[in-house]
């Protein structure tokens, strides 16, 4: 298997995991920035298990990967934060 489709099989796999959000948007961005560290995590792993497989040491990997990440999942979840934000920035002060 490529590591391109390991990759897209473990995303698709910690994604269907996941619970349906809660109404709240403040539950719901908390909830979504744990899905994010989750994300995060998993691609890591994944790197480090094919750099492990090719010689490369897993920091490096880490190293090279870390702003790819980022913006990845910034780039996947900044619609879904920003309209959070705005949720609750439009919630009544108690």
């Amino acid at each position: 298997m490529s590591v391109q489709r390991s990759f897209l099989v473990m995303l698709a796999d910690t994604i269907s995991n996941f619970d349906r959000v809660s109404a709240s948007p403040v539950t719901a961005l908390a909830q979504l920035r744990r899905d994010k560290d989750v994300v995060r995590g998993e691609i890591h792993r994944l790197l480090d298990r094919y750099a492990t497989r090719h010689g490369i040491p897993p920091e490096e990997a880490r190293r090279l990967a870390r702003s790819y990440i980022e913006d990845l999942l910034g780039d996947l979840f900044v619609d879904r934060e920003e309209e959070l934000d705005r949720a609750i920035d439009s919630m009544p002060a108690h």
